[in-house]
């Protein structure tokens, strides 16, 4: 990636470096020395990578689901420094894997971001997430699972378990449907804690 007239120097640089670094160190050192050799080049490629970027979200059969996706390295870096204070075990008693304890750090990341009230809106509205769910089921009466409505591909199923903790800081309004499941009433917004 770096101009002909210093791709030799950067040879020897980087031939010299390579007895003495890991290979994550000496890629980082040649993307170091590609910044410095060549701005205005590292700049355009720096915005290329930004176009390369996606993030995929996709349901498995069993009801979990598979995030996969390519990041830009700033984007990257703030996730990862981000990620990073969630990865150390907090305590003897935590046998949570890496990966495990990632996943609850992003999962906790999203929650005080849905918490924060600085989201986006969509249609002049805040975003917010629809969980049906009968009474009986969330006062522990029945153990019915609950669904949050797909916007595209199918529905998403939570245990009791969960549509009561999603309800325990949540704004919630009440939707009254009859048997098939028609909507008869909508009542107000309501916080509970």
């Amino acid at each position: 990636a770096l101009p002909p007239s210093a791709r030799p120097d950067g040879v020897d640089i980087l031939t010299d470096l390579g007895a003495q670094l890991t290979v994550d160190d000496l890629r980082s050192a040649g993307r170091h020395l590609r910044h410095v050799v060549d701005p205005d080049g590292s700049a355009r490629h720096a915005e290329e990578d930004f176009g390369r970027r996606w993030l995929s979200l996709a349901p498995l059969l069993d009801g979990m689901h598979s995030i996969n996706g390519i990041l830009d390295a700033e984007t990257a870096a703030s996730l990862a420094a981000t990620l990073a204070p969630f990865l150390v075990p907090t305590g003897p008693d935590d046998t949570r894997t890496s990966d495990q304890r990632r996943a609850d750090g992003l999962a906790d990341i999203v929650a005080v971001a849905v918490r924060s009230g600085h989201l986006p809106t969509l249609s002049g509205a805040t975003t917010a997430m629809q969980v049906n769910v009968d009474l009986a089921t969330l006062t522990g009466d029945q153990s019915h699972p609950a669904r949050i409505p797909a916007s595209t591909g199918s529905d998403v199923w939570l245990t009791p378990d969960a549509a009561s903790r999603l309800s325990c800081d949540a704004t919630v309004r009440r939707l009254l449907v009859d048997p098939d499941g028609i909507p008869l009433d909508l009542g107000r917004e309501i916080r509970v804690f």
